[in-house]
This record gives C-alpha cells, sequence and structure tokens, in this order.
C-alpha cells in the first residue's frame, strides 16, 4: 500500500492455470495473513458457474485495495486457461475495492465498481496514480451474428467509479492482414 502498512500479492499455480490466490498481509499484526476471494460478490456476475480470480490488484493513493476479478485468468505474459479460444458468456469482469483496518489486518468490501457485460476477457489493467480510474484492456466476442463464436476483438475499457467507455482507439492495430489488420479475426489495441 502507498503508506507501506499492508502488503498483497498474488499467487499463480501454472500447472493448475485455475488455482489463483490473492493474499493479504499486514506486517504490524504479525504474521497473519488472509486470503482474499470473490465469493462475497459472486453473485453479482449472473453467472452460476462463475469464479472470480485476482487479474489486477492495484492500490488507490487512500491506501484501498482494488481488485480486478475475471473468470478467466490472464497471466502477465497473456496466456490463459482457456487456451486462447474466444471469450465465452462466463467471461465477465467485476472491479472491486477493499478497506483494510491498518490494526487488524481484517479486510472488508468497500464497494463493486465496475462490471463488464458477457463475453469480455480481462486482459490487463492500468490504473492511473489515484488508484480510482483503470483502463482495462479486454478481449471481447460479438454476442451473436454469423461466426461471432470465432470472431473476438480488442479493446480497451476506461471505468472510473460507476461510469464506463470505450477508448475509441482506432490508431494502434494488431493483425497482419491488410488495412493494418482491421479484416484480421484479432484487432484493436495492444497495451495499455
Amino acid at each position: 500500500s502507498p503508506n507501506g502498512a499492508h502488503v498483497a500479492w498474488v499467487t499463480y499455480d501454472a500447472e493448475d492455470q485455475t488455482d489463483v490466490e490473492l493474499y493479504l498481509w499486514t506486517p504490524a499484526v504479525g504474521f497473519r495473513v488472509f486470503e482474499i476471494n470473490a465469493s462475497n460478490i459472486a453473485h453479482l456476475a449472473n453467472r452460476r458457474r462463475w469464479h472470480g480470480r485476482p487479474t489486477g490488484v492495484w492500490w488507490t493513493s487512500d491506501n484501498r485495495l482494488c481488485v480486478a476479478w475475471s473468470h478467466t485468468y490472464v497471466t502477465p505474459m497473456g496466456q490463459d486457461h482457456a487456451g486462447g479460444d474466444a471469450p465465452d458468456k462466463s467471461d465477465i469482469y467485476l472491479l472491486a475495492t477493499y478497506d483494510i483496518d491498518a490494526h487488524t489486518g481484517d479486510w472488508s468490501l468497500g464497494e463493486v465498481w465496475g462490471k463488464s457485460d458477457r463475453f469480455q476477457r480481462l486482459i490487463s489493467v492500468s490504473p492511473d496514480a489515484s488508484g480510482t480510474r483503470v483502463a482495462c484492456l479486454v478481449r471481447n466476442r460479438p454476442v451473436s451474428g454469423f461466426g461471432a463464436a470465432n470472431l473476438a476483438h480488442y479493446k480497451v475499457v476506461v471505468h472510473a467509479g460507476d461510469m464506463q467507455a470505450n477508448l475509441q482507439h482506432p490508431q494502434v492495430w494488431k493483425g497482419l492482414d491488410s488495412d493494418h489488420g482491421r479484416r484480421s479475426l484479432d484487432w484493436g489495441p495492444s497495451a495499455v
């Protein structure tokens, strides 16, 4: 945390790519480590088998912990447990803020302030200096249409409180096809 009172980290099992855990430690209270999970917000995803994995973790300037929970965990190197397949209806992400007690290290859910639509796989997050606004790189799949199951593109979604907006980013494209990749299946921004 910015004041040095807390440490948060994510563990990832490369063999079982669905085993991703978030831990919190407050050194002032000794060797007491907490596991933070998405069980208290899973109902907000409106999916029966949604399991939140901590894809992004950052601190706000006032020492609150923010977590981007996503059904499909994507490593910092871009590998996911779905084998790179296009997003499905379980691919939803939620952004949550947690309050941490400086004396006990206990955590509590402060608020859930960002929720994606279905078919949106969170790739990475990039918060601003205050930690209250974040740009999310998302792999998006059309919900319907001819060949929609195979089509996917990348976009940037900016979240600030309850507001969210898609960033129009036409100058950065992925893919090697003609027209700077716009006709390929994977196109859009490549990083945030």
